[in-house]
């Protein structure tokens, strides 16, 4: 019988230890950041909910500090010094600050229509995710995805040329 009471404590102590471990769901405060709830695994860009973390990331919705002097980029450097956009390189620059997704850029910006355009870009990603996460990731940086080898503008694909064919 002692045993069996050990056994009923050590498991009441072992599950007390695990909820204990476990990170407060914060999805109210990330709901209204536009951020993500480590809890739940689950980001909020506007009115979406991402499951997955690496396209939530890739969305990198807020600034950055930058220097003009680390940029290497010609176009970047003019779009930095007139709050625009380098299409070379997918980035947007508003008030010394960079942008790495064209929705990080358009929110910034406070541009509606292009904001509900970079959405639409997003929703179609998350079902992309389901298939290939890089490629999800690509879609919304205008990148490209390295397993796929396709390469998206607007959320659009289109295969990457291979070299000595």
């Amino acid at each position: 019988m002692k045993r069996l009471a050990l056994l009923a404590l050590l498991l009441v102590l072992a599950l007390l230890a695990y909820r204990g471990s476990r990170a407060a769901c914060t999805c109210a405060e990330a709901r209204a950041a536009q951020g993500w709830c480590e809890a739940c695994a689950v980001g909020y860009v506007g009115p979406l909910e991402l499951r997955s973390r690496g396209l939530f990331d890739a969305l990198d919705l807020h600034g950055h500090d930058i220097e003009a002097a680390a940029l290497e980029c010609a176009g970047c450097r003019a779009a930095l010094a007139a709050d625009g956009y380098c299409a070379a390189d997918g980035r947007g620059f508003l008030a010394g600050r960079a942008y790495l997704s064209p929705l990080a850029y358009h929110l910034a910006r406070g541009e509606t229509a292009a904001v509900e355009r970079e959405l639409d870009v997003v929703r179609r990603a998350v079902l992309e995710a389901q298939r290939c996460e890089l490629c999800a990731e690509a879609m919304v940086s205008n990148g490209t995805c390295p397993r796929c080898l396709l390469r998206y503008q607007d959320g659009v694909a289109s295969p990457v040329a291979r070299g000595g064919s």
